[in-house]
């Protein structure tokens, strides 16, 4: 029996703790929310604070609100109360999965709620997304009461709520066909300013910013035409404008830059020279063999930059009369293309530095494929050195195995 007793004792015991009353269920015991300062360009606050409702029950002797729907009736609620800020306006931001109502109140004695006058109530559907209730001509530094409320269309007795509060700053209109002196008393324009002026954020101007001194700043993006490695030009009446460096003759090119019927990947001299490769695979994308038909020691071993350049015609002079058939010097040989009016034909067989060089650029100069590239340097008779442009491997096969070619030209 007194076991019996002991047990019944306990469920007891957890079953009042479990469904205990919150402290704020009623208006008396309305929890404190801080109220954020206002944003100076109108932003709201981000609820991320949870408060709850659980357990709560119905505060007795105080009507609906005028946003609950006719038929329906409040059966739970639980009360929170904000201080007024100077500006005299309020914004509540609130985020939950559940509908629930928000209702202010102008308080009169915490447990006189019957004599509660009503501010505002906004029905929360319970989207999952932030809602705004914004409320105006309030007493600076006075109380208000809100009150979260379920119905009986959602009766849920236990749920929670993200919630914030952030006042509203007074922010001045000025009358469009008025002049603003700051530091005169005789503005020439809207706004004028005498002395140093200040913007601790960002400045949002619309048309044109004209300064008849000096414009200092730690960085200035001028984005309309702007291109990696364009120069700014200026004209005769001051107007600047992005151009590339070959148009106005500067003579200094970059990687990346589309220049002399390719793609510029490599330059030394500060830009003056380097190497520029075509923008597609030769042999239409094809792979193709090396040799033109016979091993043989065609004495094309040169590597370094312009060493391609070298290797090429020794190659076709070594391979060209023997079965006639194309192969990767003669197809970058005889690969031209016409840009800007202009026919390149000048193109080679990279050496095998120069590949790499390509292949370090590849993301760059675009169009390659994961495969095998053959170069221009001869290993021995029977093989040349060729690279992976998967994992830039480089190393030599066989000179009758058909790989990709790439055409390069130097400038």
């Amino acid at each position: 029996m007194k076991f019996v007793f002991f047990f019944f004792s306990c469920i007891l015991f957890f079953t009042a703790n479990l469904f205990a009353q919150p402290a704020n269920d009623d208006a008396c015991g309305a929890i404190n929310i801080p109220v954020n300062p206002g944003d100076i360009l109108g932003q709201n606050c981000t609820p991320t604070t949870v408060y709850s409702w659980s357990a709560a029950t119905l505060t007795g002797a105080t009507p609906n609100p005028s946003c609950i729907a006719t038929g329906l009736s409040n059966i739970r609620d639980v009360w929170y109360k904000l201080i007024v800020p100077s500006s005299g306006k309020l914004q509540i931001s609130v985020k939950a999965t559940q509908a629930h109502y928000l209702v202010a109140y102008r308080p009169a004695l915490c447990t006189a709620t019957l004599t509660f006058s009503e501010i505002a109530c906004y029905a929360y559907p319970g989207v999952d997304a932030i809602g705004i209730m914004s409320l105006s001509s309030l007493t600076p530094s006075g109380t208000i009461y809100l009150r979260i409320m379920r119905s009986t269309n959602a009766a849920n007795p236990n749920s929670s709520i993200l919630m914030c509060a952030a006042g509203l700053l007074n922010i001045p209109v000025i009358d469009n066909s008025k002049r603003v002196g700051i530091g005169s008393s005789n503005p020439l324009a809207k706004l004028d300013v005498v002395g140093t002026a200040i913007i601790r954020d960002s400045l949002l101007v619309s048309n044109n910013i004209e300064t008849r001194g000096n414009l200092k700043a730690k960085t200035i993006q001028l984005t309309n035409g702007a291109n990696n490695g364009n120069l700014l030009r200026s004209d005769a009446n001051g107007n600047a404008s992005w151009v590339t460096p070959s148009a106005i003759g500067a003579g200094v090119h970059y990687i990346g830059e589309s220049y002399g019927g390719g793609i510029v990947f490599y330059v030394y001299d500060n830009g003056k020279h380097g190497l520029i490769a075509a923008t597609a695979d030769a042999n239409g994308g094809n792979g193709i063999r090396w040799y033109g038909g016979t091993y043989s020691n065609t004495r094309g071993r040169a590597d370094g930059i312009g060493a391609g350049l070298k290797n090429t015609p020794i190659i076709i002079a070594n391979q060209g009369p023997v079965d006639g058939n194309a192969f990767a010097a003669t197809v970058c040989n005889e690969y031209s293309i016409t840009a800007g009016g202009v026919t390149y034909g000048d193109w080679y067989l990279p050496s095998k530095y120069e590949l790499n060089l390509l292949y370090l650029q590849k993301s760059v100069v675009g169009g390659f494929i994961y495969t095998i590239y053959w170069s221009s340097s001869e290993q021995n008779d029977h093989s040349a050195w060729h690279q992976h442009f998967g994992d830039g491997f480089q190393d030599y096969n066989f000179k009758s195995d058909a790989f990709s070619v790439r055409a390069v030209r130097a400038f």
